[in-house]
């Protein structure tokens, strides 16, 4: 069997950079970006807006539906 180089996708939070991993499938990395993103969006609760993402420890939604974003530690 050869070596080959394959891209893959994967997912960080833009406030603490934990990175997404399903859990059930003990995986971090997807063939493209769109798979990626719902996959951490359906099965990991990651919240994903404008292009950014977000862990479940870093938003919450209120009864109202309105988004908080934690700030970001520098």
């Amino acid at each position: 069997m050869g070596v080959f180089e394959r891209k893959a996708y994967g997912l960080s939070c833009d406030v603490c950079q934990k990175v997404y991993i399903n859990e059930y499938l003990d995986k971090s990395l997807w063939w493209n970006e769109n798979s990626a993103k719902e996959d951490a969006e359906n099965k990991g609760c990651w919240l994903i807006k404008d292009e950014k993402c977000y862990c479940p420890a870093c938003y919450e939604i209120d009864k109202d539906d309105n988004v908080t974003i934690k700030e970001k530690k520098e």
